[in-house]
């Protein structure tokens, strides 16, 4: 007789199967989202580290650029590069485009170059429109560039005729640079918060693993 019920003894409670197997059904579930949460969290990651946050950072520098030279002249660069077309303000256009070439020009070049490397970074629609905008425009700059200077070297405010003063021969059409500068922005953003909260949520399955696995082991013990 006490044979059977050291058998009866050491056979698993019916309470501890269950919990046994919802231990085991829970590990399982962990684990695949967990998985799922890790790619999702690398590739917003990538997206950030690679090109979004490079292109955050070259957009403030390029704004900030931007406001220095408002704040100096005392308009918009629009106010302003009109007003040096219908006064024919040689020495203002002089400036404008010296500025331009050593301020603004290499950041845009720049984003150029981190959209050559990182283009699988862009995963929509709506976002590769917006760059391909801004990389025509900044071709479309680089050739009205090419109007600035002859034989090799760029023109001085002697050289300048009436077409240098036109507006559309000054690359100072900030449109698409607005529209993509708001694009970054929002994009940036929106990755930057989808991150924490994928990091949030790792962080939520773990602390709850830990609870489980703890009440798990209390009862099949």
């Amino acid at each position: 007789m006490s044979f059977f019920k050291n058998i009866a003894g050491s056979l698993p409670t019916p309470i501890s199967v269950v919990f046994a197997a919802g231990s085991w059904a829970s590990v399982s579930w962990r684990k695949s989202e967990i998985s799922a949460l890790e790619k999702r969290k690398a590739g917003v990651e990538k997206r950030l580290n690679e090109l979004y946050g490079p292109l955050y950072g070259n957009r403030m520098l390029f704004r900030a650029s931007i406001g220095a030279l408002e704040k100096k002249v005392g308009s918009t660069i629009d106010e302003h590069l009109k007003d040096v077309e219908q006064k024919r303000l040689a020495s203002e256009l002089e400036n404008w485009r010296d500025f331009y070439r050593s301020q603004l020009r290499p950041l845009d070049i720049k984003v150029n170059e981190l959209i050559l490397l990182h283009s699988d970074c862009i995963v929509d629609e709506e976002s590769m429109a917006r760059i391909k905008a801004f990389a025509e425009k900044s071709a479309e700059n680089n050739y009205t560039m090419e109007h600035w200077r002859a034989d090799g070297k760029w023109d001085k405010r002697s050289q300048f005729d009436s077409k240098d003063f036109d507006f559309d021969n000054s690359n100072g059409d900030m449109e698409e640079h607005q529209l993509f500068e708001e694009h970054v922005l929002s994009s940036y953003i929106a990755l930057r918060d989808e991150l924490n909260a994928t990091t949030s949520q790792l962080k939520g399955i773990a602390d709850k693993s830990s609870f489980l696995d703890a009440m798990i082991g209390l009862v099949i013990r």
